[in-house]
């Protein structure tokens, strides 16, 4: 008699270890039913810690839960990704929203976005690209030299693959949107909609950079792609590396906030370049985090800063004027629903000192639009007053709105014809060194 109870009850038990073993890798659905309010926690970030431990996981919160997977880019290399991937409501098959972050950022800034989307029942999953945010600490001692289809490649890897993703909507930021729309070409049967918010990439840039030498600079050769000494060797002359690590709080403070110190009264004055018009929760969670990581860990700081800096180039090497196959001449190829969002005040792109383009509206806007009409997928655009750079901070409540109301209902808003989209200010063009869009 006892081995008949003991049968079912192995048998029980075992089926009870299966199915969470089987969640531990999903990563999905523990909050399945549960309220916001039951997974949603304040972002944090530790001004001080102990620089012999890890900065992201022991002086960052991210709003949820952070998980971890290995995943591999397009040479095989395994990469450590940290993530977050929330549902709360009931249906078992409910449409999934991933948000990618932009350059210097990580996913934990995108908690307004989050939050709405989970609210009106979206599947969320957030990654950190390597070498940012919560996928920084596992990969220190691999080279910083990958490309951004090294990236697409772990996204692909993470979302499809491990975590069984077929379709999504995929929300890029800045570097983000660029990674964005280049999964939807590599991968066009995993993307079920876009969400470009100030993208990169609607612009080509030359190889060759005139920094006043006797030639120009190959600033954006390909060649050296996975050579970082290489990179660096080139790049020194351009001093962006050594001015982001030379950096302090002050300097930090006022760029992030439209503000440029007088070098005559040293006092702050307005600037045209910077992050945030509002000092939001999320705006102040990112700028708290770069002052502090800079006392952090040493290794996960050169890693934050080379991966800000070399971007711009893991960027500009997949829209070349002189590639008859670059990502941005395949635009077209695209033939999911997009919606484009730029804030009316978007202060680096154009990159006028490098492309000689001048106005957001005419030179980047109305191209892509009419591309992309031409080719039977007519973009949604809109553009927010008041806004810059980081629409989804300034803008919070809206944004998300119209992000959400883009996946369910397929339309947003208070969009516009080009036509009609509010004129930008011309940017003088610069004849000195070539500033770089952050």
């Amino acid at each position: 008699m006892k081995n008949v109870i003991r049968k079912p009850i192995r048998a029980y038990l075992c089926l009870i270890f299966v199915l969470a073993f089987v969640l531990s890798l999903t990563g999905n659905a523990l909050a399945k039913g549960k309220k916001i309010s039951d997974i949603m926690r304040p972002p944090k970030v530790i001004m001080e810690g102990d620089p012999s431990k890890s900065y992201w996981k022991t002086q960052v919160q991210y709003p949820f839960k952070v998980r971890y997977a290995d995943c591999k880019d397009t040479r095989g290399i395994s990469w450590e990704i940290g993530y977050m991937d929330e549902y709360i409501g009931t249906d078992p098959n409910p449409k999934v929203f991933v948000i990618i972050h932009g350059k210097g950022a990580c996913a934990g800034h995108y908690g307004y976005l989050m939050q709405r989307a989970l609210e009106r029942g979206l599947r969320v999953i957030a990654p950190d690209l390597p070498h940012y945010g919560m996928s920084s600490p596992g990969n220190v001692d691999k080279s910083p030299a990958r490309t951004l289809q090294d990236c697409r490649a772990v996204l692909y890897d993470l979302i499809v693959k491990q975590l069984k993703v077929k379709k999504a909507y995929y929300h890029g930021h800045s570097l983000g949107g660029q990674v964005a729309y280049g999964f939807a070409i590599t991968y066009p049967d995993a993307v079920e909609g876009l969400v470009l918010e100030a993208p990169a990439g609607l612009e080509e840039f030359p190889k060759n950079i005139d920094m006043g030498g006797d030639k120009p600079a190959p600033l954006f050769d390909p060649s050296y792609a996975y050579d970082y000494n290489k990179w660096k060797e080139i790049w020194e002359p351009t001093e962006t590396l050594k001015g982001e690590y030379a950096k302090t709080k002050e300097d930090i403070l006022n760029f992030y906030y439209f503000k440029k110190k007088n070098p005559q009264t040293g006092m702050a004055e307005p600037s045209d370049k910077g992050y945030f018009k509002r000092n939001t929760e999320y705006a102040q969670f990112l700028t708290d985090q770069r002052i502090s990581i800079i006392h952090g860990n040493r290794k996960e700081y050169d890693h934050h800063i080379i991966a800000f800096i070399r971007d711009v180039y893991s960027m500009a090497i997949e829209f070349l004027q002189e590639d008859p196959k670059s990502v941005h001449k395949r635009f077209v190829e695209i033939k999911v629903p997009i919606f484009l969002a730029f804030g009316e005040e978007e202060p680096f792109l154009p990159s006028t000192a490098i492309t000689g383009l001048e106005s957001l509206r005419n030179d980047l806007i109305v191209p892509f639009y009419k591309k992309m009409t031409g080719a039977g997928n007519t973009p949604i655009i809109k553009i927010y007053p008041g806004t810059g750079h980081f629409i989804h901070t300034d803008f919070p409540g809206e944004y998300a709105k119209d992000v959400v109301d883009f996946i369910l209902k397929g339309k947003v808003e208070g969009n516009e014809a080009p036509e009609t989209l509010p004129k930008v200010i011309k940017k003088e063009k610069e004849e000195k060194k070539p500033g770089f869009s952050k």
